[in-house]
């Protein structure tokens, strides 16, 4: 997540717009997202109701205010469209669940907008990579780093 959430950092040029922890756990990249970048409306959603209990835990213990913590499969419960989606998905659920996020991801987010990925190499990061290019028209690696990628896809433009 680390990883992940520095990639973005500095690859983002404007911190402003919306954004969602897609399968947020227990919530460190939205929250941390926010703390970072107060512009962004930042909301997190997980499948998980103990996860999303315990996103809400550490918003409040890190006093982070202004984010939405919904209990949601995938966008199930999720309207809007969104600027930036970022994951660190949730591997263990399988390739199919995995290609979901990235599928309906590509529907939610605005012309332009981006969804970041986090894997490990080791755990199907090339096969994803591909599959995201089936998804859309730019992605990139922006980093690897001790067997993870950090992957970019944009939305394309109207």
């Amino acid at each position: 997540s680390k990883y992940l959430i520095d990639a973005v950092l500095e690859d983002i040029p404007s911190k402003i717009g919306r954004m969602l922890d897609l399968g947020c756990g227990y919530g460190a990249v939205g929250i941390i997202m926010k703390r970072l970048c107060p512009a962004l409306s930042v909301m997190l959603c997980d499948i998980n109701e103990r996860a999303v209990s315990l996103a809400r835990r550490n918003a409040d213990l890190n006093q982070v205010l202004f984010v939405d913590i919904l209990h949601s499969d995938g966008f199930a419960a999720i309207t809007g469209s969104f600027d930036l989606i970022l994951t660190n998905p949730p591997i263990r659920a399988g390739k199919q669940t995995v290609y979901r996020f990235f599928s309906d991801a590509a529907r939610q987010l605005k012309p332009e907008g981006s969804l970041y990925v986090v894997i490990r190499k080791q755990q199907g990061a090339p096969s994803a990579f591909k599959k995201l290019q089936e998804l859309f028209s730019d992605v990139r690696v922006l980093d690897r780093k001790a067997g993870y990628w950090v992957i970019k896809a944009v939305a394309a433009r109207p």
